[in-house]
């Protein structure tokens, strides 16, 4: 009982999903609705069990019209596997769902594909962005991979929304505005997040494979870094307790 007070507790949904609801129940398509959402629903909870068996603590589950976003209140430092198996787990739960949904309503398979060609979208925070940012970090410094990951954000929503107006899709079109927010959002956080993740170094041993790099920028996040300082190597605790603090 405790354990579904809790789940219930992390669910926030936003106001426009329902709105879109409500106008999805006036146009008399009750059960493709529920469907729908319950595959949402369904994906979310594919990250947050996921998280849980790596021993995650989840924050909320935000719930929008055209997917949901599961906010996790961890250390940055996590290694990739578990990063990508978390990401990804969301993904392939809601295609094993769809499929077996698609015996009692044929459109919520179609729905479904819909919604996880979107969220596949190299955009920050969907899931396509996260994995962009995540496989960026395996060669690119972790700064780096956090600007470029929201640059490649920025270009294609501005694509995304030329062709929706194009197409006059007024529910994506509106959808896709509030995604706008959120890309300005994580731009505005880099900073945050890049301080966080350095001090998490200084409490964390990354057994990594080691690299050796001249600036404390360029350190990488899923290898163990050595800073180069006058043909003199410090680890990145070293470097972090004698440089930054």
């Amino acid at each position: 009982m405790e354990r579904t007070k809790i789940i219930t507790n992390i669910f926030k949904i936003h106001f426009l999903t329902y709105v879109f609801i409500l106008i999805s129940l006036f146009s008399g398509r009750i059960k493709s609705i529920l469907l729908y959402m319950a595959i949402i629903i369904v994906h979310e909870l594919g990250h947050y069990l996921t998280g849980l068996l790596f021993n995650w603590k989840v924050d909320k589950i935000y719930i929008y019209p055209l997917g949901g976003v599961t906010v996790f209140k961890d250390r940055l430092n996590k290694p990739f596997i578990e990063e990508f198996l978390v990401t990804i787990s969301g993904p392939l739960i809601q295609i094993i769902i769809a499929n077996y949904l698609s015996y009692i309503d044929s459109s919520i398979l179609f729905f479904s594909n819909v919604l996880l060609m979107i969220n596949l979208l190299p955009i920050v925070p969907l899931d396509g962005g996260k994995l962009c940012n995540i496989i960026l970090s395996c060669f690119i410094s972790y700064k780096k991979s956090m600007i470029y990951a929201i640059k490649v954000s920025f270009v294609v929503w501005f694509i995304i929304i030329y062709i929706l107006i194009k197409t006059n899709s007024l529910i994506l079109l509106i959808s896709f505005i509030l995604i706008i927010f959120k890309i300005i959002e994580e731009y505005k956080n880099t900073g945050y997040y890049y301080n966080r993740f350095l001090i998490e170094r200084m409490f964390i041993n990354y057994n990594g494979k080691n690299i050796i790099i001249n600036n404390i920028e360029d350190i990488y996040k899923y290898r163990k870094n050595y800073i180069n300082i006058n043909n003199q190597l410090y680890s990145e605790r070293e470097y972090i307790e004698r440089f930054l603090m």
